[in-house]
């Protein structure tokens, strides 16, 4: 195990030494093309006639070439400088010739961090002419220069150029923008203190761009960074929360509305049955009884008349007229008073509870027939009763009015349709000129209240037929 460590840190300070005897230290004078000079610096980019890369710093009193000029530069290599970097040096322009000047060389920013010290076999790139692609990850405006960091998803270089405060960026620049870049290249070089300072790696690789023009925006930012999204995220998570509370009041509010509207309703709804049940009294109190219990009381009178007069047959006969008319009147009452509770009395089926009521009335014995056909669904009692009472109120009719010896109902069941049919045989009426009466009144009024449609027909001496449709 020894042995393996040893050999890999002797191939390791083979490979430190082999690269650090590269660079001659001392005066020097090279030859060649200037390749990155940016106005106001004090530093340019060389590429020799011997094809190396060198970056040259300026004496003071040196005036800054320009990309395409041929120099002689002659000046300091420093000891402790590992790569190619002459400083203090004064420089003679020679010539001009910017075809001269080497194409920038397309890399990734993970090639950047590439170098000879690490074992790979590629080139030092110090001070050479690249271009690479990358997203802008931070943007950094200083007094005269702009710094940008630019990945490729793995690794990250910074990007410099010169800008003054005054100028405004390029409209797409922005965090999240994918650039393309150019420039000459730099960084900054590790060293092992324990072992004398050897060169053992670099640092910040750096893109210095000559300007702006040198930057290209390949694709601008989205606009929902991971910031906005969560800005989004927190305005929409504060509107649902307003919106519940909101809609938790508006149920509190609505299920108050709803009671007050409930109450409202039953209270109406009490009063229109109290209506409804005064019209339906008016409608079977009706001028009938009236006249019956009239003209009683004016044979009694007459049978009183004919008393003082010692005239006892006539008066027994008016007498006699009169409890006639009592009894009758009392019958049609007795019929309307037991209209009234038969709702909720007799059976529950619709045809069972009209034979029920027509065996219960004593003058429709042998003159009413009842039947039916389909399937009887069940019916609510509301529906039963209401028909019951434009039963008694037809056959009343039919009896008293129209003299009829035979009346037939019909009851027909089709499904969710109700079709009652009363049919008579009595003398019938003229429909255009016969006034309506509270009877039919009546009876059409109950058959709308249940949804259904009332229809009558009738011609003089050929009876009446009356037809109540009603969906259950």
């Amino acid at each position: 195990m020894r042995t393996i460590v040893s050999l890999i840190l002797a191939l390791a300070a083979a490979t430190v030494q082999a690269f650090e005897v590269t660079v001659v230290h001392g005066k020097r004078t090279i030859s060649g093309v200037v390749t990155f000079a940016e106005e106001g610096a004090n530093y340019c980019f060389i590429h020799t006639d011997s094809g190396e890369w060198w970056r040259v710093g300026l004496s003071p009193s040196e005036t800054m070439p320009h990309v395409g000029d041929i120099v002689d530069v002659s000046g300091e290599v420093l000891r402790q400088t590992v790569n190619n970097r002459i400083d203090w040096c004064t420089l003679a322009v020679t010539g001009h010739d910017e075809h001269a000047v080497p194409a920038y060389e397309e890399v990734t920013v993970s090639q950047l961090h590439e170098h000879p010290v690490y074992g790979t076999q590629v080139p030092d790139r110090f001070a050479r002419l690249l271009a690479f692609s990358g997203k802008v990850l931070d943007i950094n405006r200083r007094l005269t220069a702009v710094q940008m960091i630019v990945s490729d998803g793995a690794k990250s270089a910074s990007v410099t150029f010169s800008m003054p405060p005054d100028e405004p960026l390029p409209k797409d620049l922005k965090i999240g923008a994918t650039v393309r870049v150019k420039g000459g290249y730099s960084y900054v070089t590790l060293s092992d203190s324990k072992n004398r300072g050897a060169f053992c790696g670099i640092s910040q690789p750096t893109l210095m761009m000559m300007s702006v023009r040198d930057l290209t925006v390949l694709s601008v930012s989205p606009f929902w960074t991971p910031l906005r999204v969560w800005l989004a995220l927190g305005l929409a998570a504060f509107i649902l929360l307003l919106l519940l509370i909101w809609v938790s009041v508006l149920r509190r509010t609505v299920a108050r509305q709803v009671k007050v509207i409930e109450t409202a309703l039953r209270e109406r709804a009490v009063a229109e049955g109290e209506r409804r049940e005064r019209l339906r009294l008016s409608h079977d109190l009706h001028d009938d009884f009236q006249q019956l219990l009239s003209g009683s009381l004016f044979r009694i009178t007459a049978a009183l008349n004919w008393m003082a007069d010692n005239d006892i047959g006539r008066a027994q006969a008016q007498l006699e007229k009169a409890r006639n008319d009592l009894v009758h009147t009392q019958s049609q009452l007795r019929a309307v008073l037991w209209g009234l509770k038969e709702e909720s009395e007799g059976p529950s089926a619709l045809v069972d509870l009209f034979r029920y009521a027509a065996g219960r009335m004593a003058h429709w014995a042998g003159k009413v027939e009842i039947v039916s056909s389909g399937h009887e669904p069940h019916l609510a009692r509301t529906i039963a009763g209401a028909l019951l009472m434009i039963l008694q109120e037809a056959v009343g009719n039919a009896l008293r009015h129209g003299k009829a010896q035979h009346v037939k109902v019909h009851v027909d069941f089709d499904g969710e349709r109700l079709t009652l049919r009363i049919i008579d045989d009595g003398s019938g009426f003229d429909l255009v000129n016969h006034p309506v009466g509270l009877g039919l009144s009546g009876m059409e009024e109950r058959a709308r209240s249940l949804g259904g449609r009332f229809k009558v027909l009738s011609e003089i001496d050929h009876g009446t037929c009356i037809i109540v449709e009603v969906k259950v």
